[in-house]
This record gives structure tokens, sequence and C-alpha cells, in this order.
């Protein structure tokens, strides 16, 4: 169950912070968002392909596979900045949703393998309840991270524009000026850089989520079905 539910929390959150950052800190409008999420249901598709003819081996061997390809993406996610490149999100996506697509099948194998028929109905339940419960849990912990994360370090980036730092003295200028335009602008970025690292702060808490998996799946049992135990 605590698998389960730790799956739901990886499973949707990348589908609903890239839309986000990608059309407020890159301006990428619809289609294109919409482009590289679709990368991420490509990898999906390609991982259930896979485990047709994967799904023979211990799933203990998946999950990990599976977890590691979700940790892998966070952490690459994690290294964006604001000129991320198109690219770089749709391989990424591409890697994670791979992930999804290996983590489905052994999931549902591990959770139901030692429960009685008349027991399927009610497991079910439990099993996608779980899932969307971890989904909605960590969603909102993402959110309220990169919204956090952004307010401070806002005030932290701010801090550092003064006259006394050589490395602003184009800015300082510029803002020396007095231009209503200028210091908009200023703003603008100050408050974009900070939302990126919000983003930042809210992928590597993916990341960590998705390595924190790993010793659990120590904790899974499997016996394959024999032939005499299939019965004719």
């Amino acid at each position: 169950m605590l698998l389960v539910l730790l799956f739901g929390m990886l499973n949707f959150t990348p589908l609903t912070l890239l839309p986000s950052m990608l059309q407020t800190i890159r301006g990428y409008p619809d289609s294109i968002v919409g482009f590289l999420l679709g990368m991420r249901g490509i990898g999906t598709l390609a991982g259930f392909l896979f485990m047709i003819y994967a799904n023979r081996f211990d799933p203990r061997l998946w999950l990990v596979v599976g977890f590691t390809l979700q940790a892998w993406s966070g952490w690459e996610m994690s290294r964006f900045d604001v000129n991320v490149t198109t690219f770089a999100v749709a391989w990424t996506s591409l890697v994670q949703g791979l992930g999804v697509g290996f983590l489905w099948v052994p999931v549902t194998q591990v959770s139901y393998r030692t429960l009685p028929a008349e027991r399927m109905a009610e497991a079910s339940g439990v099993f996608h309840l779980l899932r969307n419960i971890g989904s909605s849990i960590h969603i909102s912990l993402s959110v309220a991270l990169v919204v956090h994360s952004a307010k401070v370090n806002q005030s932290q980036l701010a801090e550092l524009v003064t006259p006394f730092n050589r490395s602003f003295d184009a800015i300082v200028a510029a803002l020396a000026s007095g231009s209503p335009a200028s210091l908009l602008s200023f703003s603008n970025e100050v408050g974009r850089q900070a939302l990126m690292i919000g983003y930042i702060n809210a992928f590597i808490a993916y990341t960590v989520c998705a390595l924190l998996v790993l010793p659990l799946i120590l904790l899974v049992r499997w016996r394959p079905v024999t032939a005499a135990a299939a019965g004719p």
C-alpha cells in the first residue's frame, strides 16, 4: 500500500509543474506545451509495449528500473534554467514517461499477487484510492514549494542588486535613470529567476521521493507461479 501511495505521488506531478513553468518562464504557447507533454505519453506507451514481453521476469527488477528512470528525469529537470531548451524538456519527459510505463505492470502485479480472487474488487478500490491520494498530496506540496521558494528567493535576489555589487553595474546604471520601464523590467526578471528556483526545488523534491521508494522494493515478496500451482 505504501508503494502504491508513493507511485501515485510521482505519477502526475510533472504534468502539473511543466505547463506553468514553460508558459511563465519561457512564454511557450499551448501548442508547444502540449507537444512536450505528449512526449511523456510516448514514453509511457513505449514502456507499456515493452512490458508485454518483459513481464515474465521478476517485477522487482522493473520496479527498480522504473523508479530509477523517474529519479533520473527529475534530477535532469532540476538542472533546468530560465533558458531551458525544447529538446531538454522533451527528452526528460520521454524518460519520465518510460519510467511510468515500466512501473504500472509490476506495481499491479505485486499489489494483487497475494490476494484471493474474492478480494479483488475491494483491492482495486483501495489501489486507485491510494494512487489518487498520493497524486493529490504530492501535487499540492510541490505547488506550495514552488510558490514559497519563489517568494523567498525573490527577496534574496533583490537584496543583491546594490550600487556596491560590481556584477550589476549595468543594471544599477539603468535603474539610476528612474525609468518606470527599467524598474518594471528589472522586477519582472528578478521574479522570473526566483520562480525558476522554485521549480528547481520542486524537481529536486520529486527526485528525492523517487529515490526513497527504492529501499521499499526490498520488502516486496515474490514467488513465480509454477505450472503445478497454476493448474491445468
